[in-house]
């Protein structure tokens, strides 16, 4: 009812000022979500700098605290930090509360974005939320655009959606887009690329419009092999990465600077696993 959400707001907001009087200056608090289950107060707190004039904020990290509100005092019940690794800017940070799994107990996803280029990418943490602890049971980065959840066979388990870009030899308006799936299986989070091997079809297109058009780029020939692997096209599979494997080695052998081909090395690793599998 509209009054209970009123209620509901007000006792936010006193929260808020709560938790807002204990902290140092440099932090302050991004989120603040209720979770009825356990009657506790599950809070973000970040430290954030300017680095760059005219530019957002950046959140140097992120910090999840739960709060029990006892007979009006405020009780730290659990904290939990979460560091940007030193390539990652963030820019913002989503909450949310649901039951990822389907056992009908929430978990806690911690969604970190940087706003403000041409692509947005993201990292998803989830955590359990059992015994008033965070226990972190999932993370993963998305480059491109920011993950997305899904239940894509109506069981009541969400998949989890990451997406970058594929393409060595190309600029990136041209690189054709990949995404991972990930479930919950056996209590805990698992690549779901087979299991929902459908998804992949549709890609297959754009993988062979782009490889006719730039037929030296090993990554495009990987990655078809990687989709012909997920819909059970071994042959074809096999002959894609034979080809990414030579195109790979070809660069390398040209290369004056070793130094600068830890992709092509870690590609080249990946594909010759595949070729002997």
């Amino acid at each position: 009812s509209f009054k209970n959400q009123y209620n509901h707001i007000r006792k936010s907001a006193r929260i808020y000022r709560k938790i807002s009087h204990y902290l140092p200056p440099h932090r302050r608090i991004m989120r603040l979500l209720y979770n009825k289950d356990s009657d506790e107060w599950i809070v973000i707190t970040v430290k954030k700098s300017v680095p760059f004039e005219f530019i957002e904020p950046e959140l140097r990290y992120v910090t999840l605290n739960i709060y029990k509100v006892n007979g009006g005092n405020l009780i730290k019940k659990h904290c939990y930090k979460i560091t940007k690794t030193p390539d990652e800017y963030i820019t913002d940070v989503e909450l949310f509360l649901f039951d990822m799994t389907g056992d009908g107990i929430p978990e806690l996803l911690v969604h970190r974005v940087f706003y403000g280029a041409s692509v947005v990418p993201s990292t998803l943490h989830i955590f359990s939320l059992k015994n008033n602890t965070f226990t972190p049971v999932f993370s993963k980065e998305s480059i491109e655009i920011p993950a997305r959840i899904f239940d894509l066979n109506k069981d009541g388990i969400y998949e989890v959606k990451t997406h970058f870009a594929i393409g060595q030899n190309m600029c990136h308006a041209s690189q054709p887009s990949w995404f991972e799936l990930y479930t919950y299986k056996n209590h805990k989070y698992i690549s779901a690329n087979r299991l929902f091997k459908y998804n992949y079809g549709v890609l297959e297109k754009d993988y062979l419009t782009a490889d006719k058009k730039y037929p030296n780029d090993w990554e495009l020939k990987e990655y078809l092999g990687r989709i012909e692997e997920i819909t059970n096209n071994k042959q074809s599979a096999l002959k894609y990465y034979k080809k990414a494997e030579k195109l790979i080695m070809d660069i390398i052998k040209s290369s004056e600077e070793d130094d600068c081909l830890d992709v092509e090395k870690d590609g080249l690793h990946f594909v010759q696993n595949r070729i002997k599998a």
